[in-house]
């Protein structure tokens, strides 16, 4: 970097000047998206915190929650837990709730004082019960969510700062009878989004900094005087050989950033024990990756195989793009179906890579497998991009074709044809089995004759391995693909990923 700055050459100058001025846009979006972030993690805080207490309203019968208020009705009348096997009933019910989404504060029960002035506690997910306990000083606002229900922004009250969320609590008739109290302090909250927000600020300078080494090694390159003799030559080839060493450097960083991004096989099967991951990457950096989402609150996992155009540093590059489009649209967008999962990525991907633009005009993109998993209803929702899903269903192999249409690339739009993608609905049951692939695969050569593996010999391998575990079917998948492979060299990235329902 010292060498490029002393460099003497008008053509460096402005560029180094320029990627100063990118560095300088970068750093002030930064900044800026703190402030936004802030207000958008508190909006996301209610809203988790209001789904808790709608929960544990739905947990707590109303008609149960009267009745202990009418056989106790003074102070301390009950000082443990385990005093009235009812209370107990209902207070383990909180503190399930409490311990799940490992809630620092608990959560409580209000009824209304006999005078109607105040509130009393009643349930309370703590080790110790705070029965009839007057709750005095309360926010304004608590007399008209005890019978709506709603959030409190941060307010202050004489335990410090505070995030609530209330839902009432409904006998069989319908009469609200109690409210459930849901609490965060601001300070934690605000400890967590800060956690977040360096996280994500901590790749985007990352991957700026991949990016602006890349560009200095080049720039370096470009601005480096031509040697005539010997002499010069030799110390030529000694500075090729470091910057081989730095693009080398440089790659093996940006496998550690996609190893970090992207999930292993492991973080697959926390959400999904029976589940496998076969990937063989081409080059040290893949265009391959797999994609896994569990909605918060919903027994409900989303899955992915997602093939992007090249191998190498270009499909990398892409894959990181294709990763955070994917988290955007479900995480904030809150687009749940496939279908429409992918036409959004297609969209963003134009957008993000300015394939519109005629001087930037591309058909770089991804093929990809998308699924949605419901457990509650055990329905599998399916939407493809040139890429298919094997459903082996009561030992039968059924298989889900997706459209043959890009995400990303402009050549669809040029026929002057809508990128539609079909949304597949099935249902399932236990030991059932899905499996999602790129090309890599079935596109391999080898074998006897030097040919491709092809699809429908991977559908037959897929369906022979029904009956195993998962880690048998990746076992012979991998064996298999070893001995067909033989002496060619791979073709390309390799990945399968199987989830047994």
């Amino acid at each position: 970097m010292g060498e490029f700055v002393k460099s003497k050459t008008l053509g460096a100058k402005i560029i180094f000047i320029a990627l100063l001025a990118l560095l300088s846009i970068s750093g002030y979006f930064i900044l800026s998206s703190y402030f936004l972030f802030h207000g958008m993690a508190e909006k996301e805080g209610l809203k988790q915190l209001q789904s808790l207490a709608n929960t544990s309203a739905l947990m707590i019968d109303g008609d149960l929650h009267q009745q202990l208020t009418q056989q106790y009705s003074t102070k301390d009348a009950l000082r443990s837990n385990r005093q009235d096997p009812l209370y107990d009933q209902l207070h383990q019910r909180l503190k399930n709730i409490a311990e799940v989404n490992e809630l620092h504060s608990p959560i409580y029960t209000l009824i209304r004082s006999e005078d109607g002035k105040h509130f009393e506690f009643i349930l309370t997910s703590s080790e110790a019960p705070y029965f009839r306990h007057s709750y005095e000083h309360f926010p304004p606002l608590l007399d008209s969510l005890f019978s709506q229900g709603g959030t409190l922004d941060k307010y202050e009250s004489e335990n410090g700062t505070w995030l609530s969320a209330f839902a009432p609590i409904r006998t069989s008739e319908g009469k609200v009878v109690a409210v459930v109290q849901v609490d965060q302090k601001f300070d934690e909250f605000i400890q967590s989004a800060n956690q977040k927000l360096i996280k994500e600020i901590s790749f985007s300078l990352v991957f700026l900094l991949l990016v602006g080494s890349i560009l200095v090694f080049y720039l370096n390159k470009i601005t480096k005087n031509e040697q005539q003799d010997k002499e010069a030559l030799l110390r030529s080839y000694k500075l090729i050989e470091q910057k081989n060493k730095n693009i080398s450097d440089s790659i093996q960083y940006a496998k550690r950033i996609q190893d970090a991004l992207m999930p292993d096989e492991q973080t697959i099967q926390t959400q999904l024990p029976e589940a496998y991951m076969l990937f063989k990457g081409k080059d040290t950096v893949s265009g391959d990756f797999p994609w896994l989402y569990k909605v918060p609150d919903k027994n409900q996992v989303y899955a992915a195989a997602v093939d992007c155009t090249g191998h190498g540093v270009p499909g990398a590059l892409l894959s990181i793009i294709g990763y955070f489009l994917l988290n955007d649209i479900i995480q904030h967008k809150k687009i749940s179906e496939p279908g429409l999962i992918l036409e959004e990525l297609h969209r963003k991907v134009v957008e993000t890579l300015k394939q519109n633009e005629a001087s930037t005009m591309s058909n770089d993109g991804m093929d990809i497998a998308l699924v949605k998993i419901d457990y509650d209803t055990q329905v599998l929702e399916f939407a493809g991009a040139h890429r298919p899903l094997v459903f082996l269903h009561n030992g039968e192999l059924l298989e889900l074709k997706g459209n043959k249409l890009p995400v990303g690339g402009t050549q669809y739009q040029k026929r002057k044809k809508e990128i539609k993608f079909t949304n597949h609905q099935v249902h399932f049951q236990s030991n059932d089995s899905i499996h999602l692939f790129s090309d890599g695969y079935q596109d391999q050569f080898g074998g006897p004759q030097g040919k491709k593996f092809m699809v429908k010999n991977l559908k037959s391998t897929l369906a022979e391995l029904h009956q195993q575990p998962m880690d048998k079917v990746k076992h012979a998948l991998d064996e298999k693909f070893t001995h067909w492979k033989g002496e060619h060299p791979q073709m390309d990235d390799v990945l399968v990923m199987g989830i047994r329902l």
